[in-house]
């Protein structure tokens, strides 16, 4: 039986001023394809604080999905 995780970025709140992220909702559904199958959800908030000064800064109009998630996986260690 394999699982299969399907990660997603559901929502962002950002600053106006610098499009700086200050919050992130996200989930993770995870599915099993054996008979019978099962569906685990599971969402969380990750509360951010921008630096605009940093070299690694994104501003919320160059962001991708990746760039988010990859927030919140290392949130997550």
């Amino acid at each position: 039986m394999a699982i299969t995780c399907t990660w997603s970025v559901n929502n962002m709140t950002h600053k106006d001023s610098d499009g700086g992220v200050i919050l992130v909702y996200w989930s993770c559904v995870a599915a099993s394809d054996g008979t019978p199958s099962y569906t685990a959800t599971e969402g969380g908030k990750l509360r951010c604080d921008p630096d605009p000064s940093s070299p690694d800064y994104i501003p919320y109009a160059d962001l991708t999905e990746a760039d988010v998630l990859n927030w919140v996986y290392a949130s997550l260690v």
